[in-house]
C-alpha cells in the first residue's frame, strides 16, 4: 500500500441530495483503497449531514468541510489546501464512478508521472434509457497517436470547445502548487478557465479515452442568477489567451466556444433578464467577428447557427431559443 500514490477525492456536494449515495458508494467501493475523500457541501442541510456522517465512519480519510460554499471553485480550493494526495481529482455529487477506475490510473497513469490524467466521462440523466451517449472526449480529438499515452496540449484538437470539464481529468498535485493554480472563486463558469489554464501549463498530459466515470448532463438552473457570469469568463479566458500568446492559434475554435456557450446559457436565464443578455450576447459576438478578416467573416456567415446569431433581433433569437 505505502508504494501506491494516495488519491484526494475532492467532492462539491451539491444543495441536493441526490445521487449523493451513489456517488460516495462508487468512491467507497473503489478496487484501488488508498484513497481520501473530502467533501464540501453547497448547503450543509441536515439531511445532506445526515448522509455525510453515515459514511465517515466506515471510511479512515473522510473529511467534511464544516462550512457552506457558493460554488464548485470555492469548495474545490478549500479541499486542495487540506488535501494530502500526490494526485486529485475534483468532482460534483453528481458523479459516479466505474469501480476500477482509480485501480486503473495507478497501474498505468501514475507510473507516467504526467501533470494531468484524462480519462472519459459519458453524460446521463434519471429515468431516461435513451439518451445518446455523450463522451467528454475521443480518439478524434488528438491530432496524433502516441503509444505510450503521453501527449502535450498542442495534440489536443479541440481544447477550445470540447473536453472543458475537470471531472474527468485527474491532476498530479505537486503541479497545481508549483503554478498556483486554483478555480476562480467569484465565478459560476470558473471550471473552464481553470482547465485551459492548467492544460498549457502542463508538460505532459496521459489520455485514456475509455469512459470510466458518468456524470449528469449539466444543469445550472439552481444557479440562474450566475449566468451573466459566462460573459466575465469569455473575457477574462480571452485575456489569458492572449497573455500566453495563444489567441491566434485558437481563435477559431474560441469564437465557437463563444457562440456555443452563450448560445447554451441563454436558456438559463430568468425571464426578466433575458433581453438584456440577448444584447450583451449580441456585443459579445459581433464584437468579436467584426474583427475577423473579411475571409474568415464570409466563411463563418455560411455556418447557419452563426449567421442566425448575427443577424438575428430579440424576439427572432427568442422565439427560437426559449423551450
Amino acid at each position: 500500500m505505502h508504494n501506491e500514490p494516495l488519491i484526494s477525492v475532492v467532492i462539491y456536494v451539491k444543495k441536493s441530495t441526490e445521487g449523493l449515495k451513489k456517488c460516495l458508494d462508487t468512491i467507497m467501493l473503489q478496487l484501488y483503497k488508498n484513497i481520501e475523500i473530502i467533501c464540501a457541501c453547497k448547503e450543509l442541510s441536515a439531511e445532506n449531514t445526515a448522509l455525510l456522517q453515515t459514511y465517515k465512519p466506515k471510511f479512515d480519510r473522510f473529511e467534511i468541510l464544516n462550512h457552506t460554499y457558493i460554488n464548485s471553485g470555492q469548495a474545490w480550493n478549500e479541499g486542495l489546501k487540506i488535501a494530502n494526495g500526490r494526485y486529485v481529482h475534483f468532482i460534483n455529487s453528481d458523479c459516479w464512478l466505474l469501480l476500477d477506475m482509480y485501480k486503473v490510473f495507478a497501474k498505468e497513469a501514475a507510473n507516467k508521472n504526467a501533470d494531468i490524467n484524462i480519462f472519459n466521462s459519458g453524460l446521463y440523466k434519471e429515468d431516461i434509457i435513451d439518451i445518446p451517449f455523450y463522451e467528454l472526449f475521443d480518439d478524434e480529438d488528438l491530432t496524433k497517436t502516441s503509444e505510450d499515452k503521453i501527449y502535450s496540449y498542442k495534440d489536443i484538437r479541440h481544447i477550445m470547445v470540447k473536453n472543458q470539464r475537470v471531472l474527468n481529468k485527474i491532476y498530479k498535485k505537486e503541479f497545481l502548487e508549483n503554478n498556483n493554480f486554483s478555480f476562480w472563486e467569484n465565478n459560476n463558469f470558473c471550471e473552464y478557465l481553470f482547465n485551459i489554464q492548467t492544460l498549457v501549463k502542463s508538460s505532459s498530459i496521459y489520455i485514456n479515452p475509455e469512459a470510466y466515470m458518468r456524470n449528469r448532463e449539466q444543469n445550472i438552473a439552481d444557479g440562474m442568477e450566475k449566468v451573466f457570469d459566462i460573459f466575465d469568463l469569455i473575457t477574462t479566458m480571452q485575456e489569458y489567451l492572449i497573455s500566453e500568446n495563444l489567441l491566434r492559434e485558437y481563435v477559431f475554435g474560441f469564437y465557437n466556444f463563444i457562440c456555443n456557450s452563450l448560445n447554451e446559457y441563454y436558456q438559463y436565464c430568468p425571464n426578466d433578464l433575458k433581453r438584456e443578455y440577448f444584447e450583451k450576447l449580441k456585443m459579445f459576438i459581433l464584437s468579436r467577428f467584426n474583427s475577423m478578416p473579411q475571409e474568415v467573416q464570409n466563411n463563418y456567415r455560411k455556418i447557419e447557427e452563426v449567421n442566425f446569431l448575427i443577424t438575428s433581433n430579440f424576439e427572432k433569437y427568442d422565439s427560437k431559443n426559449t423551450k
